[in-house]
C-alpha cells in the first residue's frame, strides 16, 4: 500500500515536471513569434522613418534653391541667425504653418519680422 502512494506520488511529480517544461517551451516559442512580428514592424517603421527624412532633406533642398548665394548669419541682432541675410528665408523650415520669409523693419528699435505671417523675431535673451 505505501509503495502505491510513493508510486502514485513519484508519477505524479514526473508529468507535473514534464507539464512545466512543455509549457515552458511553448512559451519560449510564442514570445520568439512575438520578437520576430515586433522587429519586423519595427523594422517597417524603421524604413517609413528613413523615406520621409529623406523625402523631407529633399524638400528642404528645393526649397533653398531660389537663386540666391545664401548667406547665414545675423546681421545685426534683431535679424534671426539662422536666416539668410539676403533673401531672408530659414536653414531649416520651421515647425508650424508658415515657412518664415524674415525682412528687417528700420524703426527706432530695429527688428525682424515674418512677411509673410508679420511675426515678430525677438532676438533669446542670454540670461
Amino acid at each position: 500500500m505505501r509503495e502505491n502512494v510513493f508510486l502514485i506520488m513519484g508519477g505524479a511529480l514526473v508529468i507535473l515536471v514534464t507539464g512545466l517544461g512543455i509549457r515552458t517551451v511553448i512559451q519560449a516559442i510564442a514570445t520568439y513569434l512575438e520578437d520576430r512580428a515586433t522587429r519586423k514592424d519595427c523594422e517597417e517603421l524603421a524604413r517609413l522613418s528613413d523615406d520621409r527624412r529623406e523625402n523631407k532633406r529633399n524638400q528642404d533642398m528645393e526649397r533653398l534653391n531660389n537663386g540666391c548665394e545664401h548667406v547665414w548669419g545675423a546681421m545685426i541682432s534683431a535679424f534671426p541667425v539662422h536666416a539668410c541675410r539676403l533673401c531672408g528665408l530659414e536653414k531649416k523650415r520651421s515647425p508650424g504653418d508658415c515657412d518664415h520669409v524674415w525682412r528687417i523693419e528700420m524703426a527706432a528699435v530695429p527688428f525682424g519680422y515674418c512677411e509673410k505671417c508679420n511675426h515678430r523675431y525677438v532676438k533669446p535673451s542670454k540670461y
